[in-house]
């Protein structure tokens, strides 16, 4: 039986120092030199000879990565706490790769992360009852495994536009509508759709404005959808192997849902230790240049447990992955009834379950939080901060406890009601 995850996070803060979950703000010095590669590959893009062109989109979609790194650390708040500067930083850099930062926010923050490896988690593989022709030909084409089209067929690489455009489709269809090769999908409100569009008006501003400085065909697709696709390659070689080797279970368990992998120090350190990814499902909130300390303290404490694999080892595993797994440990009912525990003096029970998800009237499961995931953020922060809701579990409670009240008042009127006994 795996550790659970309150032992996991408890047993690691114990052992990492207090500095450790501090925010770094000096991360953002990060963004200049690439900035300037960006800049430097369009101003050189127009009079490049076209032969030096693939060398200009390689430079350019390498920074464009790692720009996308410092806005997926930016979105988890390590960097800097909510404001306009955060919001205004994030639409800028997941625009320059061609993502809505409030979609992402949405199916990264809020469902990923809570709901990983499990049928509720976006960036899952498909599973057994999702076989549809369109489900079979994405997964042909921009999977990896025994299916695939070709032994490591290259599409793979370029597969995180394709990410972004099936969870766009979704924003405007909703849960109830969503597309087949979509696996979930958060619950979008009136203002979060307004926000995608606005985005999305950024993400073409930014392409329009490319093209004019470019001023050529053959330098704009250097520049602007070609750099996005060697972007792609950088992140999907880290996305595949670290959930798409574990198997896909109805609850979240971090240790047994993600790898991380080993890649070249030097690789590491520009790619912001994203290599780290377990360390990062565990801490989401802590700075990125603290994973290796965590990645440390998880060897010592659980190491039979964790799993890290060279990056070239875990990638020829991929193509080894059967298609349509099963899902292990099937529930019928996720709601669980909380054990009897010692009343207060108010007489208030605390509710409780053991379960990912609980099922509330008139809430969406997604949108729920487990009390216990409140540890897996690496300090204590705002509802704001985290991109999630306990509001449903707060209402859960307020229920439990009107009805507690409820019930003691009708005791009481029955009680004056009925009046003195007669003996």
């Amino acid at each position: 039986m795996s550790t659970s995850h309150r032992t996991i996070v408890g047993t690691l803060r114990r052992r990492l120092p207090r500095e450790t979950f501090g925010r770094t703000p000096g991360r953002l010095l990060a963004i200049v030199p690439h900035a300037l590669v960006v800049t430097g590959g369009v101003a050189v893009a127009p009079p490049c000879p076209p032969l030096a062109l693939p060398i200009v989109m390689l430079l350019c979609g390498h920074s464009l990565a790692c720009l996308a790194f410092i806005a997926h650390e930016l979105s988890h708040g390590s960097i800097l706490p909510p404001g306009r500067l955060r919001a205004a930083l994030e639409v800028f850099l997941w625009g320059m790769i061609a993502i809505p930062a409030t979609m992402w926010r949405r199916i990264h923050n809020e469902l990923h992360h809570v709901h990983a490896g499990t049928p509720a988690d976006p960036d899952r593989q498909y599973i057994a009852g999702e076989q549809t022709w369109l489900t079979r030909w994405y997964r042909r084409i921009f999977y990896t495994g025994t299916d695939s089209l070709f032994p490591w067929n290259p599409m793979v690489l370029v597969s995180f536009p394709a990410y972004v455009f099936r969870n766009l489709i979704a924003v405007f269809r909703g849960p109830e509508r969503r597309p087949a090769f979509v696996p979930a999908v958060p619950r979008y409100r009136r203002r979060d759709r307004l926000r995608v569009i606005g985005e999305l008006a950024t993400i073409v501003a930014i392409q329009a404005l490319l093209a004019l400085a470019t001023g050529s065909l053959f330098a704009f697709l250097a520049v602007g959808p070609g750099a996005i696709l060697i972007a792609s390659a950088v992140i999907m070689l880290y996305v595949f192997t670290n959930h798409f080797l574990d198997p896909v279970e109805e609850e979240n368990d971090v240790l047994g849902h993600t790898t991380s992998v080993v890649v070249p120090r030097w690789m590491d350190r520009l790619h912001g230790h994203f290599s780290k990814h377990t360390e990062h499902h565990l801490f989401p909130a802590l700075g990125a240049r603290y994973l290796p300390m965590v990645q440390e303290s998880l060897r010592e404490e659980f190491g039979e447990e964790y799993q890290c694999l060279p990056l070239a080892d875990a990638w020829r595993r991929l193509w080894a992955v059967e298609p349509f797994p099963q899902v292990s440990d099937l529930r019928e009912d996720c709601v669980k009834k909380p054990k009897r525990t010692p009343t207060s003096r108010s007489g208030r029970r605390p509710l409780k379950t053991s379960c990912s998800t609980v099922e509330l009237r008139g809430a969406d499961p997604h949108d729920i939080v487990r009390p216990d995931k409140a540890s897996m953020f690496g300090r204590s922060q705002s509802c704001r901060e985290r991109n999630q809701t306990p509001v449903a579990w707060m209402a859960v409670a307020r229920e439990t406890e009107t009805a507690e009240a409820h019930r003691q008042s009708r005791s009481r009127n029955g009680e004056r009601a009925a009046g003195p006994q007669r003996k």
